[in-house]
């Protein structure tokens, strides 16, 4: 392995740790929740995510942020397998943000519930 290769490893793995340094680590407190849900969303900590942008819409709801929140809310319940919670987050996104960028997304994850079901 060259000498490139492995300072390109380790710039990886010091970024993976930086990462999980500031959700578990002591400074979590000093990460907003907007920030935190983001993070935990990029790691497929849906729970966690969710967790966070709850915490973040309940005490922002107007920031320009919300839509995308609400939005990833969405897609960490579905990832979850929480369908019908899915599904309601979706419909209030829609509700909320009809003109949002993601909105055609989520009016196909809609319909596919609808002609599919809640599976």
């Amino acid at each position: 392995m060259t000498l490139t290769a492995k300072v390109g490893i380790l710039m990886v793995l010091g970024g993976l740790f930086s990462v999980w340094y500031f959700i578990a680590g002591p400074g979590v407190k000093l990460i907003d929740p907007w920030t935190r849900g983001g993070a935990y969303y990029a790691l497929a900590m849906y729970d966690q995510a969710i967790d966070s942008y709850a915490d973040a819409l309940e005490a922002s709801p107007f920031d320009d942020r919300a839509g995308e929140a609400t939005y990833r809310v969405g897609r960490s319940l579905q990832a979850n397998r929480r369908h019908a919670a899915a599904m309601a987050m979706y419909q209030q996104f829609l509700v909320e943000y009809p003109s949002h960028e993601r909105a055609g997304e989520v009016r196909k994850q809609v319909r596919v519930y609808q002609v599919d079901g809640l599976r």
